[in-house]
């Protein structure tokens, strides 16, 4: 894994271009709670490879995103993936992922010292194969109360939350977890961040108990902006109901893609 650290080096090397708005989301898990003030689309597609157990790997490839802003209070997000998942010593298994549809409301701008506020809802509905370990075939839920706040060149955002899941073995059984996620978010300059990110989902039932950490970077060139960040789960082996939660460590790629609408 150490050796992967080196990778993070990449993203700090880059001239100072025309500067787009920078904003989370995947790789990094925490939601900013800001939304663009013009009405704009922006398009992502990415690779994230997970080393998931010792003898067990899951590659994205790809991993698309899109998400439309359509003004200063409403952002809609979808997510969606095809999956690899390599086993040693057993076939090797490609399919579809879930796709996931996200809501987020900013509620409250930030000015000055009032922080911004804002809230995020989604589901992933039920496109993954079980049988295959791919996914659970069940739907899930989640809701979080975003808040944001920026300190010279430091911003800084929480998201306090759940998650619902819907058991796939038993019929009207569900998980209800308490989600966490931080961020901070470095800018060196208008086009250049490097991102602290942590992530952690708790509840009664152990399977689903887990903490990643990510540390990353953004760049950004006139409308495009690539990310590179690096992952390590923290006693998250063996999570959720055939593994496809467990994480050891694992390395993101991605590109986006900013159409203005106005």
């Amino acid at each position: 894994m150490r050796r992967f650290g080196l990778h993070l080096l990449l993203g700090f090397f880059l001239l100072i271009f025309t500067a787009v708005q920078l904003q989370a989301g995947r790789p990094f898990e925490t939601e900013v709670s800001e939304i663009h003030n013009n009405q704009r689309i922006k398009f992502d597609l990415g690779i994230d490879y997970s080393h998931i157990a010792s003898r067990q790997d899951l590659l994205a490839l790809p991993w698309i995103g899109i998400n439309f802003s359509t003004g200063q209070i409403v952002e809609i997000q979808a997510y969606y993936d095809f999956f690899y998942r390599f086993t040693k010593r057993a076939t090797t298994v490609y399919g579809s992922g879930d796709l996931s549809l996200w809501t987020k409301l900013r509620f409250v701008e930030e000015k000055g010292s009032r922080p911004a506020v804002g809230l995020r809802f989604g589901v992933k509905l039920p496109n993954a194969k079980d049988e295959v370990g791919l996914g659970t075939d069940q739907t899930n839920f989640y809701a979080a109360g975003l808040i944001g706040k920026t300190w010279r060149k430091l911003e800084n955002h929480l998201n306090l939350g759940i998650a619902i899941y819907d058991s796939p073995f038993r019929v009207r059984e569900q998980k209800d977890l308490f989600t966490l996620a931080y961020s901070s978010i470095y800018n060196f300059s208008p086009t250049l961040q490097f991102v602290f990110d942590f992530y952690t989902q708790q509840g009664a039932d152990l399977r689903f108990n887990l903490n990643k950490l990510t540390l990353g970077s953004r760049i950004a060139h006139k409308k495009w902006v690539w990310e590179l960040a690096l992952k390590k789960g923290i006693n998250s082996i063996n999570k959720g109901y055939q593994g496809e939660q467990s994480l050891d460590w694992g390395l993101v790629l991605s590109a986006s893609r900013y159409f203005d609408l106005k």
